[in-house]
């Protein structure tokens, strides 16, 4: 017996261990602490419930100009998610023309799609001074829309608000109000004290009307008093707003800016955190009992070798918990099937090199050279393998969508990991395991 060996063995063995209890259970040093790698790992809509949004793009715009006006939409809807106050949305491109919006914890599809989906153009505009009033009066109301369409006066736009906020306005009455106050650059500004200086000259009070519209529809329509202009960059919407969350609302629509495209839902899904707790469940616990059957047959047909392979799945299981977590991937039900795939790619690999091991053995060769000769036997079959399923990998996260991409990054990372523990970690710890000389007979290695 090597009694250095042995202390480097145990000392191995307790580092696994005690890596594998910290990622399961957590550390607290004094201040310090360390989160359990699962309460780390972001979970997706199946698993924690909550609502999923994909938009489509109506344009006519392709190649690099349609990509532009997509990654402006998706930056302003993670602003207008992220104005919601949702824990760990995700905002990703689908294609070429659609975005996927998943929200945890929302349980109202229409209100998500209100929110994050809405086009948001702002615009204050006002009716020339020409105007017949009782002329448009007469027109229908589709008529009366493209008129004021095409000939009222523009005062100020979306893009001239720098600040946007909701709050509350109280009336000589006592009456408190939902409002939305709006803070102007220099050129807005300027616009809009020109409107105002415009408006409040006019004799006829109908012409003095101010009509503040988001998306073509009006949703306020002060009148300007004679004589007041107003000069300080700020205005003021009131009126249409039930709440004060409502007036929130649309101070974040604006604040985030208005869509460069429209965009049309074309799929939507409520999950309820009852279904996704319980998917958890479901899928934990088989996991558990499917781990617990591979190390129970690793180490009844392979003894010691399949000891150390169990405690190399240890490795590999934290190696790829830990990267998820650290990399911000989102873990879903195709996901966690992806990190069973490969476990088993993993398993596999043991398999073929411990039977390469065991050829050797047989053969009349020393544990020593046996796991030399199995190793570089097996080194090309295990590269193959892993490698091919690897590039299958890539391709669905290249061209896969939603959960097919969830399904590819475990399975990526699975695979990365399952190579640096079969090839490298296996050999290191199984050559200590030799070099100890406490189990080096043909029995140690199952070989009758």
């Amino acid at each position: 017996m090597n009694g250095k060996k042995v202390a480097i063995l145990v000392l191995v063995i307790a580092i696994i261990l005690g890596i594998t209890g910290i990622s399961v259970q957590g550390l607290t040093l004094g201040e310090n602490s360390v989160l359990p790698v699962g309460d780390q790992i972001k979970q997706g809509l199946d698993l924690s419930g909550g609502v999923y949004v994909v938009l489509e793009a109506q344009t006519d715009s392709t190649g690099d100009e349609l990509a532009q006006k997509m990654n402006e939409a998706k930056l302003i809807i993670e602003q207008r998610v992220n104005g919601l106050g949702v824990s760990e949305p995700t905002v990703v491109i689908e294609g070429e023309d659609r975005i996927r919006v998943e929200l945890p914890g929302l349980d109202n599809t229409q209100e998500a799609i209100s929110l994050i989906g809405q086009t948001a153009k702002l615009e204050f505009r006002y009716l020339p001074s020409y105007v017949n009033l009782t002329e448009f009066a007469a027109l229908s109301v589709e008529d009366q829309q493209a008129y004021f369409s095409e000939n009222s006066v523009v005062a100020i736009t979306g893009d001239q608000v720098t600040k946007s906020e909701a709050g509350i306005n109280e009336n000589d009455l006592g009456q408190s109000t939902p409002v939305v106050t709006l803070g102007l650059n220099d050129d807005g500004a300027q616009a809009f004290e020109e409107a105002t200086r415009e408006l409040n000259q006019r004799a006829d009070r109908n012409l003095r009307t101010l009509f503040i519209m988001l998306d073509g529809v009006v949703i306020s329509s002060p009148e300007v008093p004679p004589g007041l202009v107003i000069d300080d960059g700020k205005a003021i919407i009131e009126g249409g707003f039930a709440t004060v969350e409502d007036a929130a609302n649309l101070a974040m629509l604006i604040k985030a800016g208005s869509l460069p495209v429209d965009l049309v839902e074309i799929q939507s899904s409520v999950i309820g955190p009852t279904l996704g707790l319980e998917s958890m469940e479901r899928s934990v616990k088989a996991a558990l009992i499917g781990m617990a059957i591979i190390f129970l047959f690793m180490l009844i047909v392979y003894r010691v070798p399949g000891f150390v392979a169990d405690l190399n799945l240890l490795v590999y299981i934290c190696i790829v918990l830990w990267t998820m977590a650290k990399i911000g991937a989102v873990l879903t039900l195709p996901g966690i099937a992806g990190m069973i795939l490969s476990i088993g790619m993993a398993v596999d690999a043991n398999v073929v090199i411990f039977e390469r091991i065991r050829e050797e053995i047989r053969n009349g060769k020393t544990p020593r050279s046996a796991v030399d000769s199995g190793f570089k036997r097996a080194l090309r079959t295990v590269l193959d393998a892993n490698i091919t399923t690897l590039i299958a990998g890539v391709v669905l996260y290249a061209f896969g969508m939603g959960p097919i991409k969830g399904f590819a990054v475990t399975l990526i990372i699975g695979l990365i990991a399952s190579l640096i523990t079969a090839v490298f970690l296996t050999r290191f710890v199984l050559n200590l395991v030799i070099d100890t000389k406490l189990f080096n007979s043909k029995t140690a290695f199952g070989v009758k």
